[in-house]
């Protein structure tokens, strides 16, 4: 075979195999069963995955050449064996024992998914001498690729990166395997397999490769932001954020008044203290009910915001934003700067004289050089990250170590519990399902929130400490086809609880819509210090002292918009919430009222209402100018 030749049976061999996994994609995506709704998926996803093929075939080819040199080679096929069999055993027994996957736990997952790859590779070679069976593999293998690409048992995927792109390597391997065997009629695949295997685990290890080779998978319409069997109506943006008629969309009103008046009220507000919790993936519903008692009780005794949304369904973003107060496609973090270029809430404080400690359950290990958490930690004057097993006692217990109660302190605790995989907790069997093993680890984290409040007590300190208790963002259990949390912006993976208990102020219930990242700079008001001109996020302080007040007016979700997967925003009003994609103009319309599972998109029948939400976000942009 020449090298032109084999040039173009790579690539051929490649498109084709992405063609032919958008098109059963667009076949599972299209629920209407409508022929117009199948074509209007169908060219868009053949395009896409036709894409990663051929940029794949085309970085293969150099490796293509030298591997259909070793197909000989049975020696590596042994190899191949033993290291299933030990990644396998590995997991097995790793599994039993429910923990937070460990670096070691997900290289044996790693080495699985290549171990996999390249028995398929070899089947042809080693099972099969007979053009018939080679055949028969081929179509085998080609029915097989979309099963791989779209399979998800146990949820993980959505949160472990690598699962995805191992997934990936598999299912391209097998769908290149069978139309290359059947373009050429030959039992070896060099570029199908053994080559997409390489090239992709060689650009993994590159540092700064990552999320080029993670934004191939994202961008497969199972992770897109925008549902195209909701059938999103193309929306023109505001041209110009200044033209806007709600530019005063974000002014306090009765803030002096308000500010007065707590001031009087607290003179010695400076001398206060504050405990932030942050209850990893809760769901806002969970306050309301048994699962989480104490959480329930504690929202009786504070303000609690029965519309508050995270800005982000991922952690990372969601707390980069929270703490400094600025949206997420405003954060250092999507900018690709230091964390330091805008204060953070511990920083303010800790330059008024409060301890400022974090502590969290997040490993120690997801805090190390280049670690995307590493950022957190920023502007603490002690972090302390989680031991080994994540467990809401041992997390208090750090905290209970490491702050003295007796001076004034910002304490922001992070219980990592209920993030996936959930572990069994009291009478949970293993065997539950994820969302009883989930309320489980609710149960367990709103447990360990009963002793912080019990600490506060012991030493005095609840009269003199503000508490909130918010989450990072929500949790989905197969809503929309989405599990867990970052791959959507849905109520039930930003709408999050929100409870601010300040002494000296009555308890009460708001249904105005606020966000995360509007509770830093009301935790400043509070205490007497003036925000940082850098702070996005609006005082809450004349809804706490008057939660009847319609205000704020709107809250807002987004995506970093320079990052390259996805570019997307959220506006609502409490009722109206829009979806919005910056790089198509698409837009969903639900109303929360009556479809609080936004299951109906509403946008061509309520365009006006779509259309002000989007100058709600025009409006947001010239605020954050």
């Amino acid at each position: 075979m020449t090298a032109n030749t084999t040039l173009r049976a790579v690539i051929g061999a490649a498109i084709l195999a992405g063609v032919g996994l958008g098109a059963v994609e667009a076949v599972v995506l299209n629920a209407t069963g409508r022929l117009p709704d199948l074509l209007g998926l169908l060219w868009p996803l053949c395009i896409r995955w036709a894409g990663v093929g051929g940029l794949l075939g085309l970085a293969a080819y150099p490796v293509a050449l030298a591997g259909s040199r070793l197909r000989k080679h049975r020696l590596l096929w042994w190899i191949a064996a033993v290291v299933i069999a030990m990644s396998v055993f590995y997991l097995l027994w790793k599994t039993a024992r429910p923990t937070q996957l460990t670096r070691w736990h997900q290289a044996a997952i790693w080495a699985v998914y290549a171990a996999l790859a390249t028995v398929s590779i070899a089947a042809p070679v080693v099972l099969c001498r007979r053009r018939p069976w080679r055949n028969v593999l081929a179509g085998a293998a080609i029915v097989a690729s979309p099963i791989v690409s779209l399979i998800d048992p146990v949820h993980l995927r959505e949160i472990y990166l690598s699962l995805n792109i191992g997934q990936l390597v598999i299912a391209m391997s097998l769908a290149g395997i069978g139309v290359y065997t059947w373009l050429r009629r030959q039992a070896y695949v060099p570029p199908a397999g053994r080559s997409l295997v390489v090239v992709i685990l060689l650009a993994w290890m590159v540092p700064g490769a990552r999320d080029d080779v993670a934004s191939l998978y994202f961008g497969s319409t199972r992770f897109e932001f925008v549902e195209l069997r909701l059938r999103p109506i193309r929306i023109p943006p505001i041209p110009d954020s200044s033209q806007t008629e709600y530019l005063d969309l974000f002014d306090v009103p009765g803030h002096a008044a308000a500010r007065a008046t707590w001031r009087s009220r607290r003179p010695n507000a400076a001398r206060m203290s504050i405990l932030w919790v942050t209850v990893d993936a809760m769901r806002p519903e969970l306050v309301d009910s048994d699962t989480a008692p104490t959480i329930r009780d504690f929202a009786k005794q504070g303000t609690w915001f029965r519309n508050a949304f995270a800005q982000s369904s991922s952690t990372a973003m969601s707390t980069e934003s929270f703490f400094r107060s600025r949206y997420p496609a405003s954060t250092s973090f999507a900018q690709g700067k230091p964390p330091g270029r805008y204060p953070s809430l511990a920083e303010v404080l800790r330059a008024r004289g409060h301890q400022a400690i974090g502590v969290t359950g997040m490993g120690a290990n997801l805090f190390g050089p280049n670690k995307v958490f590493a950022r957190m930690q920023h502007g603490f004057e002690k972090f302390v990250p989680g031991l080994k097993a994540t467990d809401a006692n041992d997390t208090v217990d750090q905290l209970i170590a490491n702050v003295d109660p007796a001076r004034p302190f910002f304490v922001w605790i992070h219980l990592f519990d209920p993030h996936v995989p959930y572990v069994p907790r009291g009478d949970v069997d293993t065997a539950a399902s994820d969302r009883v093993r989930y309320e489980g680890e609710i149960r367990y984290a709103d447990a360990g929130f009963g002793r912080l409040l019990a600490w506060l007590d012991e030493h005095g300190a609840t009269d003199r400490t503000i508490v909130v208790v918010n989450a990072d963002h929500g949790e989905a259990f197969g809503e929309h086809g989405r599990y867990f949390h970052a791959t959507s912006f849905f109520d039930v993976q930003i709408h999050v609880p929100l409870i601010i208990r300040v002494p000296g102020i009555a308890p009460g219930r708001v249904a105005a819509p606020v966000g995360n990242v509007d509770v830093a700079p009301t935790l400043l008001e509070l205490v007497g210090v003036d925000a940082p001109d850098t702070m996005q996020g609006r005082s809450l302080l004349p809804t706490l002292l008057d939660p009847a007040l319609p205000y704020p007016r709107a809250a807002f979700a987004e995506s970093p918009h320079d990052w390259t997967w996805f570019q997307f925003r959220v506006a609502t009003d409490g009722r109206w919430k829009l979806h919005y994609d910056l790089r198509t103009g698409l837009a969903q319309l639900f109303d929360r009222s009556n479809d609080p599972g936004e299951r109906v998109n509403v946008v061509a029948s309520h365009r006006k209402e779509a259309e002000r939400l989007l100058e709600f976000l025009a409006a947001l942009d010239r605020h954050c100018r």
